[in-house]
């Protein structure tokens, strides 16, 4: 795997390029402890599946462990992800190759955007808004955190359309020339599909889930497939994603700082 992938993987996977997730590897979370709280989430009834997008997964951390798959800048390759996050405050990504060795580790802030590559003992420091121009990234940080958590990207947005075909519920918002699109299973009323696009900037990100566990009492999707299409430059990149573990409001250790002997590099 080349250095470019790590850098790329790194900032991908928690700039907003994270796209991340994919296959689905059979096993489970953590025991739940008996004091976590419970989160009981109510049935939608069929007159009012509007209320389907007013669902927000709901955490204060959260810590996981992900195989991933990235296709971009001519790269396939597979690697593991470390990925904590505090709402509101951080990302935090580690990658590991060949699950033994960490190669890269980034850290988004609402200000910064922060990377390491152990290979090339090179660093990235910047922005936040300096590293989304960058990897041609167009979100805010809590639309970062609800990609990567799995809630609808665009949040408490006034609702376009409701669309009630089949097994499948379609609900349409849009902000700032973005069009989001979200697909809800009639049946489990899980999120399966979202859909954001923007024509004047000739964007699409295409996010699947599915593989849904019951997570302190929410339904939480094991396997992400995020897909970027940024028709401007001719441009996909693809990032897969499977959960093997997973933890919610426990405490995080989480440490990030770029060595002395580091190089700053530019995207």
């Amino acid at each position: 795997m080349n250095r470019l992938l790590y850098r790329n993987a790194a900032f991908t996977a928690v700039a907003a390029s994270v796209m991340l997730f994919g296959a689905s590897c059979k096993t489970t979370k953590k025991v739940k402890k008996a004091e976590e709280p419970t989160v009981v989430v109510p049935v939608v009834k069929p007159d009012d599946f509007g209320k389907l997008y007013e669902r927000s997964f709901t955490y204060s951390t959260f810590s996981g462990k992900a195989q991933m798959h990235y296709v971009g800048n001519g790269q396939d390759q597979n690697f593991t992800a470390n990925i904590k996050m505090e709402k509101d405050k951080k990302v935090w990504l580690s990658v590991i190759a060949l699950g033994i060795q960490e190669i890269a580790r980034a850290q988004v802030t609402p200000e910064k955007m922060q990377a390491i590559e152990r290979l090339s003992r090179s660093a990235y420091d910047m922005t936040f808004e300096e590293g989304l121009k960058k990897l041609n990234a167009p979100i805010e940080f809590p639309m970062l955190e609800n990609l990567l958590i799995g809630n609808p990207i665009m949040q408490k947005l006034k609702i376009k359309d409701i669309a009630n075909t089949g097994s499948e519920v379609k609900i349409v918002t849009e902000k700032d020339g973005y069009v989001q699109t979200l697909t809800y299973d009639k049946n489990t009323q899980n999120l399966i599909e979202q859909l954001v696009v923007s024509e004047a900037k000739k964007f699409r990100c295409t996010v699947k889930y599915s593989d849904y566990v019951v997570l302190n009492g929410q339904a939480f999707a094991k396997t992400r497939s995020i897909n970027i299409e940024d028709q401007a430059k001719n441009k996909t990149t693809l990032l897969e994603m499977d959960f093997s573990k997973y933890d919610l409001d426990g405490a995080l250790d989480i440490q990030f700082s770029i060595p002395s002997n580091y190089k700053m590099k530019q995207l």
